[in-house]
C-alpha cells in the first residue's frame, strides 16, 4: 500500500488545527517585532562543537604531531627503480610440437 503524500494545503490545514488546539488549551502566542533576534548581544553564538568556559590545562602538541609525521616519513621506503627486463629464451615449435629453434624475446 502506497502512502499518500500530503499536499501543501493538507500540511497548512494540519498546522492551523494544531495552533487552534494550542490556543484552546490556554496557550498564548506572543508577537515578536520584525528584525529582533532571540540572541543576546552579551552571549554570542556558541557552536555545538565549541566548549563553553575557559580552556585551562591545554598544551600545544605541535612537537608530538611533528614526531608522528617524522615517523611516517621514515617508514616510507623509496621506490626501487624498475630493473629493465632481461631477454628470455623462447622456443619456436613446428606444427607437430617439435622445437625448431629458439629466439630471445623481451
Amino acid at each position: 500500500m502506497i502512502k499518500k503524500q500530503l499536499s501543501k494545503q493538507d500540511v497548512r490545514r494540519d498546522l492551523d488545527d494544531q495552533v487552534a488546539q494550542f490556543l484552546a488549551k490556554g496557550g498564548a502566542i506572543s508577537q515578536v517585532p520584525t528584525g529582533k533576534s532571540g540572541d543576546s548581544k552579551n552571549n554570542p553564538w556558541i557552536t555545538p562543537l565549541q566548549l563553553s568556559g575557559s580552556r585551562t590545562g591545554q598544551k600545544p602538541v605541535t612537537h608530538v604531531l611533528n614526531a608522528i609525521d617524522a615517523r611516517k616519513q621514515a617508514r616510507k621506503k623509496p621506490l626501487a627503480k624498475a630493473k629493465p627486463k632481461k631477454p628470455v629464451k623462447q622456443w619456436i615449435y613446428d606444427d607437430f610440437g617439435e622445437p625448431i629453434r629458439w629466439i630471445w624475446k623481451k
